[in-house]
């Protein structure tokens, strides 16, 4: 095992590229549907407007960001093909859950309604037409515990503010990403939104593992992860762990590079913060990776090393963790 690197090649820069487009993308698309005016083309056409901006201004700024020269072994990029080339096989055929009470289900008939209507939360008008003394006939009652008093379908609970509305159970990135997919391929796309997650997911441990590994034992360590029984599953099953995954492992990636670093520091911040705060949009219990920003803080403060450079990572982190606590009230 060796130390992190301060070098920069193509494949972090590519890397960093595609999770701060997915990035920006999803958390554009969640607040466009919070307000509904999803439109997955629209998604599209701001994403490659920031593509090709994102681009340019690199091609234009190369040498002032990273004066030392981009080399990437070539024997690298061929067991990096070859890697995702096996999860893709190993994960390509997604199981056909669109119905049910299970949370795949939820999911993939959240994202359908997003997909169509625009609007992140749905609406049953047969619902809306129902009277509140008719609900115990016709609705399951929740307990006395829960914030809502009825169940409109497993996964779906009644408003009580908004008369025919319903609200998922789960948080909503997973259903944003399914419902992007739906929009190009219909159901079959939103299924195999999840393989391709469980395919990025694999593509960030790998990042990860070659800051202390030889790029051929972070391929095997990595390969290891393919074939485990738990990722074989849910990168089959549409539900928002290996999006999860994701998330966590690009944010463990982009840290531990803002951390050790010398160059590019306000991008690997600005990944770090935003790949860390996007886990609570997709998961809310993720509590325990509150630990990593909250012992960081803590270190900056007991080694008086607060930085203005500081903001690029808290400024992402605290925001984006701000707008999933909004939504646990919203």
């Amino acid at each position: 095992m060796t130390l992190p690197s301060n070098n920069v090649d193509a494949i972090d820069l590519a890397s960093v590229a595609l999770f701060l487009l997915l990035g920006v993308v999803g958390f554009l698309g969640l607040a466009v549907a919070q307000v509904g005016m999803f439109s997955a083309w629209a998604l599209f056409f701001f994403g490659g407007l920031v593509t090709v901006g994102a681009t340019v201004l690199s091609w234009r700024l190369r040498h002032k960001l990273l004066p030392k020269p981009i080399s990437t072994s070539r024997h690298e990029l061929i067991g990096v093909i070859l890697l995702l080339m096996i999860a893709a096989f190993s994960f390509a055929r997604p199981a056909e859950y669109v119905v049910g009470g299970g949370d795949a289900g939820v999911y993939v008939n959240w994202a359908a309604d997003i997909a169509r209507n625009g609007a992140l939360l749905p609406s049953d008008p047969l619902t809306a037409q129902l009277s509140v003394e008719h609900y115990d006939g016709f609705l399951r009652a929740q307990p006395p515990t829960t914030e809502t008093d009825y169940l409109r379908f497993p996964g779906f609970y009644l408003s009580e503010t908004e008369q025919g509305q319903l609200i998922p159970q789960f948080y909503p990135l997973q259903a944003i990403s399914l419902a992007v997919a739906y929009s190009v391929a219909d159901v079959w796309g939103a299924l195999f939104m999840t393989p391709l997650w469980g395919v990025l997911g694999v593509w960030a441990f790998y990042l990860f593992a070659r800051l202390f590994l030889r790029w051929p034992l972070a391929f095997l360590t990595s390969l290891l992860l393919i074939v485990t029984p738990l990722q074989l599953y849910f990168a089959r099953y549409p539900t928002a762990e290996l999006l999860t995954q994701y998330l966590i492992w690009s944010g463990l990636w982009g840290f531990t590079r803002y951390t050790t670093s010398t160059q590019l520091r306000p991008l690997w911040g600005l990944t770090a913060g935003l790949a860390i705060g996007m886990v609570f949009l997709a998961r809310i219990d993720a509590l325990p990776v509150l630990l990593l920003p909250a012992a960081w803080a803590i270190y900056l403060t007991v080694a008086r090393k607060w930085r203005q450079e500081e903001a690029w990572f808290w400024i992402p982190f605290l925001g984006v963790f701000a707008y999933a606590v909004f939504h646990a009230f919203w």
